[in-house]
């Protein structure tokens, strides 16, 4: 399914933080999504070569890596996945590999659930 700008797709939320994943997926139901869930990087390369999505919003730093490399293998497979990488880790090095990527937008925790909403906005309005 194709995803407008108002919501209405198909999106993997990845976050080892029980807490911020289950506040982000509230978040990104509020705008109409569906959204499938992964507690680790691992879970969520199975998911992501099982089904298929418009989103992706992934913590950079977990126990199970999601990093740039991966994001940039994930993309690789379906390129017209968007991607928000999300973390409370802001080494330069970390966002510059993050801002080097096309479609690609980054936000730091801690965020609201309007910034969230905001950032997945900005994202489907990429070209």
């Amino acid at each position: 399914m194709a995803r407008d700008v108002t919501g209405v797709g198909s999106d993997l939320l990845v976050d080892d933080d029980d807490p911020a994943r289950l506040f982000s997926a509230w978040a990104l139901h509020s705008r109409g999504d569906k959204v499938a869930e992964a507690r680790n990087g691992e879970v969520s390369i199975d998911m992501l070569n099982a089904e298929s999505f418009d989103l992706l919003t992934a913590d950079m730093i977990m126990s199970k890596v999601i990093d740039a490399p991966t994001v940039t293998t994930e993309r690789e497979k379906a390129a017209e996945i968007l991607v928000v990488c999300i973390s409370d880790y802001t080494d330069e090095s970390v966002l510059a590999e993050v801002e080097a990527l096309e479609r690609v937008l980054f936000l730091p925790k801690p965020f609201s659930l309007k910034q969230l909403v905001g950032k997945v906005q900005k994202a489907l309005e990429l070209p």
